[in-house]
């Protein structure tokens, strides 16, 4: 009996840390708006996260990612964002750049139908090292 009651500890145990762990990620958190500056519209919005700006082209024309409370929700974001853009692409590479002005950008490269390689720039600076 002692062996399944300790048993059971550790479950629960585990059952707690991962409800932790997915509450630290922001995927139980409540609905909250984010706030675009003016000018911009949102190009796609996931979970809380919206996505807007540019092209993602260049780091000059990047698609900055807004609202994401930690590293795991904007790459969560990048990648849906690139699915609905791309549908089907596969991720070639990522590069983190930080520009003189001291904003991070995330570079992706991917394949997309027909095997062309594009590359798309995401301005990280409001969640990079969350």
């Amino acid at each position: 009996m002692k062996k399944w009651s300790l048993s059971f500890a550790g479950f629960s145990l585990a059952i707690f840390a991962n409800v932790l762990l997915l509450c630290a990620c922001g995927i139980f958190e409540g609905p909250r708006e984010v706030e675009l500056p003016e000018g911009y519209r949102e190009l796609v919005k996931y979970r809380n996260v919206a996505l807007y700006g540019g092209s993602g082209g260049s780091p000059s024309d990047a698609i900055i990612i807004k609202g994401a409370l930690n590293a795991m929700q904007g790459a969560q974001a990048e990648r849906m964002y690139l699915e609905k853009l791309r549908p089907g692409f596969i991720l070639s590479g990522q590069n983190l750049l930080k520009s003189e002005s001291g904003r991070f950008f995330d570079c992706l490269e991917i394949f997309v139908k027909g095997g062309k390689k594009e590359r798309f720039y995401f301005d990280i600076t409001e969640f990079y090292g969350r």
